[in-house]
């Protein structure tokens, strides 16, 4: 369990450097941004990579978009 809890705790800490307020209802997407970027901490290339892949592929998401999904919905493209 020691590294499920060293994760936890990285989660914990980069949430709280990067991302001080946070509300309960888009919790689920910056788990899913640190699970993304956790996941490719030893590829850093490759995670860049497929960042500008991603990116050429579809229109930014906005402010207003994220609001009006609501609390605990992802987009999915």
């Amino acid at each position: 369990m020691p590294r499920v809890h060293r994760a936890i705790s990285d989660f914990k800490s980069w949430l709280r450097g990067t991302h001080p307020a946070v509300s309960n209802g888009h919790l689920q997407v910056y788990l899913d941004e640190f699970v993304c970027r956790y996941n490719r901490r030893r590829s850093p290339m490759s995670a860049f990579q497929s960042l500008l892949r991603l990116e050429s592929n579809h229109n930014p998401t906005t402010l207003r978009e994220i609001v009006a999904q609501g609390p605990g919905t992802t987009r999915r493209t």
